[in-house]
């Protein structure tokens, strides 16, 4: 395939998910602003940075790692397979790790910001979220 070509199929595979992620954005906002209360909305919005840092320490650095010596380790088999198996279950141990820590801390965090009790499921839904996107990240990056 001629690599200009590839280079196009390949950014506008990569920029229609942006598109089509950044549209939804634009269309859920306005009707969340609508259907939720100021406080509804601000726990929203306080669970998603909440869990972009938790996401960030689950990362640990393997994501940017990937990208890093991926190149490598390319060359043999055996010492990709040995990388990559080696990163996804160090993410995986680094993903747990920190669910198990937010699980254990969020009592006293939902206290300490002054989090109503019916307010804190979504908190911990997204614990468990937690145990998902930092290995999706990392699967992706590879």
């Amino acid at each position: 395939m001629n690599p200009l070509r590839k280079l196009a199929v390949q950014f506008s595979h990569f920029f229609l998910g942006t598109v089509s992620a950044q549209l939804i954005g634009l269309v859920s906002f306005p009707i969340l602003t609508r259907v939720l209360t100021k406080e509804q909305y601000g726990i929203l919005g306080l669970v998603t940075i909440t869990m972009m840092v938790a996401v960030a320490v689950a990362k640990a650095g393997l994501a940017e790692g990937v990208i890093r010596f991926y190149r490598e380790c390319g060359d043999s088999p055996e010492r990709l397979t040995e990388f990559t198996s080696t990163v996804f279950f160090r993410g995986l141990i680094f993903a747990a790790g920190t669910a198990i820590i937010y699980f254990i801390a969020f009592p006293s965090l939902a206290k300490a910001l002054g989090i109503k009790e019916q307010y804190q499921a979504p908190f911990m839904i997204m614990g468990g979220y937690l145990l998902i996107r930092p290995i999706n990240i990392l699967v992706m990056y590879f």
